[in-house]
């Protein structure tokens, strides 16, 4: 009988650490969905400057540095996004 309540003991520690890593695995599969969009939008915020930057050389006209410099600020602030999620998932 004891023996019956060690293999339910060990199986029950065992489902529980299963949840758990299963649980672990959820968060960082969200958190890279988070990192991945992210990074889609510096791409198109990248795509964003170049097309001002090549719209203003075909019409011969100065770019709007400011447009620019906000598209910068937003890529940086995705950029430090990215790496505090990356930590988040190093703690996981």
């Amino acid at each position: 009988m004891s023996f019956l309540k060690d293999i339910g003991s060990k199986a029950k520690e065992a489902a529980t650490v299963v949840g758990a890593k299963s649980q672990d695995m959820v968060e960082v599969g969200k958190l890279k969905m988070k990192i991945s969009g992210l990074e889609g939008d510096i791409k198109k915020l990248k795509v964003d400057i170049g097309d001002l930057t090549y719209d203003a050389h075909v019409k011969s006209e100065e770019f709007s540095m400011e447009e620019i410099e906000k598209s910068h600020a937003d890529i940086d602030c995705k950029l430090e996004e990215i790496e505090a999620l990356k930590e988040s998932i190093e703690k996981v």
